[in-house]
């Protein structure tokens, strides 16, 4: 047997323990926080959204995410450090100056966006943004990325399997 064939060979039964993996694993799509905040009146209100997203009565507060990454967008305001609008939700990241799961800070605010993608129905999106990361003076911060990038190659293969 030459070493094409042994390729092959090696293919078809790693991509049939794949498939047989796949067949007797049943995937939940990924849900998300879902849930918006922007300064009013009455500052508390909908504050749930900042520091407790589980806690979210308005609107549909978990939603299923099947084909993007739960988002958290913040926006503070510079000076005070106060949250000027959040929001979180499943969709596809905006780009900001810094990067992924970072903070960029201009002339009036720090922006902070965070993404993730739990496995199953674990959702991800849960952290408090009352305040931004201490390093935010230009610095950017830089998530845990080896558990999101494995979850993601994970969930990237097993999702391959029902299309």
């Amino acid at each position: 047997m030459d070493l094409f064939n042994k390729s092959v060979t090696i293919r078809k039964f790693l991509t049939g323990c794949l498939l047989l993996i796949c067949h007797f694993t049943e995937i939940e799509a990924l849900q998300c926080y879902s849930c918006s905040y922007s300064i009013t009146g009455n500052p508390m209100l909908h504050y749930d959204c900042i520091t407790e997203p589980w806690n979210v009565t308005m609107g549909t507060p978990i939603i299923q995410c099947p084909n993007g990454l739960c988002i958290t967008k913040v926006i503070y305001e510079l000076g005070t450090l106060r949250v000027w609008s959040a929001d979180r939700a499943c969709r596809d990241p905006e780009v900001i100056d810094c990067g992924d799961n970072c903070c960029a800070e201009n002339s009036h605010n720090i922006v902070c966006q965070y993404q993730c993608s739990g496995v199953g129905n674990t959702v991800c999106n849960n952290r408090n943004i009352s305040k931004p990361p201490k390093n935010t003076n230009g610095a950017t911060e830089t998530l845990p990325t080896i558990i999101t990038i494995l979850a993601s190659v994970v969930l990237i293969v097993l999702n391959s399997c029902f299309v």
